[in-house]
């Protein structure tokens, strides 16, 4: 059941009545639920046939069945990079599903903050398009108890975030403050930011911001509202600021006191 009320106030502001309303929603509940199963058969269903495609793709541009000549190479290239934006699609329909069914196991482990982000920006410098990524931390150990894999699928996010919208010339920055009873790590990038009259929609599904027709760049709008989702698992809480033309900082604050495991059936692909 679903309740809802309203006061209703006098001249001086104090309540006369109110008007409470309730609502069953049961049924909304489980059609929710039998979209997301629907999401998660027809996913699994479509992941296996197009990985089997990628690896003959493969073989054939490792030249394993014969020699290509560089045209039929150019093709196959190009049907093995949309091979690939299939399966990161199918994938990340796949981990939304497992998320809304509150299935998702999580496995928190002690880990220091400084060291997990050293790593990953030596990890992610290969992959950004050019950026210099840029570490802003005092001397650790942060140590803190969180699942390592969904902090990673929250910060990959913000990272290729940050890259794909901007300048190649401009770093992005990372940084983890320490504020008393909780860390946050933010990463600021110096792109095209999100106008102002659409921000309150960014951790929503599908969403992307009008500005992004304006580069070349592919998407499902899903990134963020994986992240916000991920966030909440692990006690925490997400923001941002941004300005249009100028930039974006994404923010996830941890408790220093760290998460609960989980008991679950899956975790993300």
């Amino acid at each position: 059941m679903k309740y809802n009320h309203r006061d209703h106030l006098d001249k001086d502001g104090v309540i006369q009545y109110y008007v409470a309303t309730q609502r069953d929603v049961t049924e909304q509940k489980e059609v929710d639920q039998m979209k997301t199963d629907f999401v998660s058969l027809v996913s699994h269903q479509l992941r296996t046939p197009l990985s089997s495609m990628r690896w003959n793709l493969e073989m054939l541009l490792a030249g394993d069945i014969g020699k290509l000549s560089a045209k039929q190479k150019a093709v196959i290239k190009s049907t093995e990079e949309a091979n690939a934006r299939m399966i990161k699609l199918i994938s990340t329909l796949l981990n939304i599903s497992r998320i809304e069914s509150r299935k998702l196991i999580v496995e928190p482990e002690e880990i220091d903050l400084v060291a997990y982000f050293e790593d990953l920006a030596r990890q992610c410098q290969s992959n950004v398009k050019g950026q210099k990524l840029l570490l802003t931390m005092p001397k650790g150990p942060y140590k803190v108890v969180v699942d390592p894999m969904l902090l990673r699928q929250i910060t990959n996010n913000f990272l290729n975030n940050a890259s794909k919208y901007s300048p190649e010339d401009k770093p992005i920055e990372i940084s983890v403050v320490d504020q008393g009873g909780k860390y946050k790590i933010s990463v600021t990038d110096h792109g095209i930011g999100i106008p102002q009259s659409e921000q309150r929609k960014i951790f929503g599904k599908f969403f992307r911001a009008s500005n992004v027709s304006k580069h070349a760049t592919d998407g499902t709008g899903m990134g963020l509202y994986i992240g916000s989702m991920l966030v909440k698992l692990l006690g925490g809480t997400i923001g941002f600021e941004s300005q249009e033309d100028k930039g974006s900082t994404f923010w996830v604050e941890l408790p220093r006191s760290g998460v609960s495991a989980r008991a679950g059936e899956v975790k993300l692909v």
